[in-house]
């Protein structure tokens, strides 16, 4: 089904108002993509005049087009495209369910890439070769690479950044 502009659309087993469609644009993928406001976190967001509420776009979607979300339960983009609000893409599930998806797509931003990380892969490399000849705690690698004990502990036994030999 194409998104229509300008009137209450049939969509799953509701309705979504002419409004919301105004703001969708098909893409050729298939996406129907939200152009309204966008978050810093890439997802649309939708004023839902039902409750008052900006939200995500493609949770207003759903629930117009299907009905309520179990409170324990996300919607999950098959598609991978946050913009996204076409029924066919998208499907419930638990977070659990969502993070495996983004892991198992490599989705998931980590060691270097993650945004909120201080060390490089060679930081890393370094640390683990230091630690181990050695003759340095792991208090004083923390202080002074400029993160705390915990984080230290974890990429010296490999729990994190697996990924650097």
């Amino acid at each position: 089904m194409e998104p229509k502009p300008d009137t209450a659309v049939p969509f799953g087993h509701g309705t979504v108002p002419g409004r919301l469609w105004r703001k969708v644009k098909v893409a050729e993928s298939g996406c129907w993509e939200w152009s309204g406001t966008v978050a810093k976190s890439g997802y649309g967001r939708a004023w839902d005049a039902r409750t008052c509420k900006t939200v995500r776009a493609h949770r207003l979607f759903y629930e117009l087009a299907v009905g309520s979300i179990p409170g324990d339960l996300v919607v999950r983009h098959d598609c991978d495209n946050k913009r996204c609000v076409n029924l066919a893409h998208l499907q419930i599930g638990t977070q659990a369910d969502n993070i495996r998806d983004a892991s198992e797509r490599r989705l998931l931003r980590h060691g270097a890439g993650h945004s909120r990380t201080h060390l490089s892969d060679e930081d890393i490399r370094e640390i683990r070769s230091r630690y181990a000849t050695g003759g340095i705690t792991q208090t004083q690698l923390g202080l002074e690479y400029g993160v705390n004990n915990g984080s230290i502990s974890r990429l010296i036994s490999g729990q994190t950044w697996r990924h650097v030999a």
